[in-house]
């Protein structure tokens, strides 16, 4: 290579062809939002519990090799995983705790470690380092806590002293994760807590999640309206086997290929759950889909023409709502997606990106201050290549709307594997047919 030339990369994308599809069957992955909160809530329980049918991915690999850094046991036997708790006595890791791009473990750990008696770090890539904390931090050191990062965002230093409690007061329409971090720690407190909301909250589902595996593990928490919870003080999270459900997120794609091919889809081993993404059934039942759940077994059918949504609120479903946006499109008409602010400060900025990427394959939409209006109308819909930003939902979203427009490529598609690492195993089993492209960076 000549001295002056410059680097280049090889980059992977994947053209995937359009197929007709009728009737398929799916078992999709467990929930990464289950997952993360439960191997949380394991490390902090007294003794030893079983996490069954886990999800392994990038996110739930980050958490785990960071409660491993904190001295906590974790052995994998088939899809189990076998944690012995320390009752929050972790140990001192040996540097700074780098979490990648993984929101839940930064948030999470980074309320649990102000338990803990000793100074810990937690950064991050390139895109987590833009991603707020502020509100948590702020709420975190209401508590009588000592934890500091600069312009709101990690890296975030955490001088452990212990969480005193008393009551803090934080927004909600930033991130759920805030809340639900400060929920999980509460109860460790040396003094009742006490958290007021303020602001509307968005993906309020995430906390009856966080809530619900909480009291699984032997932790109660009172929640007055929706606006304050209150935690007793000096609780401690119990041992217990716990088997993670299904993940309604990766659900969702699934579903929208049955809802735009009229096709039906009979999905397994599907347990109903806190998880706000299963309302994406309700929103395409009033597209015109029909569905059925009988022993664990979802039957679900799309219909011959898909109706508009006019205006709705998804605040409840942030995930699900960027898959409801890809159906949008097939649907004749306008459809206006509310309630989405917090899209933004997401792996990456989600409105944006999905308007971009949405007027790239012929979609009229414009974007608002907290969503998107969608003019759909699958006449108009044609092949581009899609820029997924790194984000594994923008690389699922598409590739579900890739099986049915000719000329789709999906960039960077291993991005996948954050959360859904056998996507597009999982696609191919289906009946869709996808190939690997290879292509040159100019520069690294």
């Amino acid at each position: 290579m000549a001295a002056n030339s410059s680097p280049h990369k090889k980059t992977m994308s994947i053209s995937i062809k359009p197929t007709r599809l009728k009737k398929f069957f799916i078992r999709v992955p467990s929930s990464k939002s289950y997952t993360n909160r439960a191997l949380i809530l394991a490390a902090l329980a007294k003794g030893t519990s079983i996490l069954k049918n886990v999800l392994i991915s990038d996110d739930t690999l980050v958490t785990i090799h960071a409660l491993k850094n904190l001295g906590i046991k974790i052995t994998k036997h088939g899809n189990n995983l076998i944690i012995k708790g320390k009752k929050g006595h972790f140990t001192s890791a040996k540097k700074a705790l780098s979490l990648e791009n993984a929101g839940t473990a930064v948030r999470f750990l980074t309320s649990v470690l102000t338990l803990t008696h000793f100074k810990s770090v937690i950064t991050g890539n390139k895109q987590m380092l833009k991603r707020p904390i502020g509100d948590l931090v702020d709420a975190l050191n209401q508590l009588g806590a000592n934890v500091q990062c600069e312009n709101g965002c990690p890296p975030i230093i955490i001088d452990g002293c212990g969480l005193v409690g008393g009551k803090t007061i934080i927004r909600g329409d930033i991130s759920s994760q805030f809340i639900s971090a400060l929920l999980i720690a509460a109860p460790y407190a040396e003094k009742k807590t006490t958290i007021q909301i303020t602001e509307k909250i968005t993906s309020a589902s995430y906390i009856d999640t966080t809530i619900d595996i909480m009291d699984h593990f032997g932790v109660k928490i009172k929640k007055i309206l929706s606006a304050t919870f209150i935690i007793k003080p000096k609780q401690t999270y119990q041992a217990s086997t716990y088997a993670i459900p299904a993940d309604a997120s990766s659900l969702s794609y699934f579903l929208a290929i049955a809802a735009i091919h009229n096709a039906e889809i009979i999905a397994r081993d599907i347990t109903f759950s806190a998880q706000g993404d299963f309302q994406f059934l309700n929103i395409l039942k009033k597209m015109g889909c029909t569905y059925e759940y009988k022993k664990n077994t979802l039957m679900f059918r799309g219909p011959k023409k898909l109706k508009n949504l006019g205006k709705i609120d998804l605040n409840i479903m942030p995930d699900a709502a960027m898959t409801t946006a890809i159906v949008c499109a097939f649907a004749k008409g306008e459809s206006h997606l509310q309630g989405l602010k917090n899209l933004r400060y997401k792996e990456t900025d989600r409105l944006l990106a999905l308007f971009q990427e949405l007027e790239k394959i012929g979609c009229h939409v414009k974007k608002t201050s907290d969503g998107l209006i969608i003019h759909g109308n699958p006449d108009n819909l044609h092949g581009a290549t899609i820029e997924t930003y790194k984000d594994h939902r923008m690389a699922m979203c598409f590739a579900a709307a890739a099986t049915k427009i000719p000329g789709m490529v999906i960039k960077n598609p291993k991005c996948v594997a954050k959360t859904y690492p056998l996507f597009w195993k999982d696609l191919e089993s289906i009946g869709v047919q996808l190939t690997l492209l290879q292509c040159l960076n100019e520069k690294i």
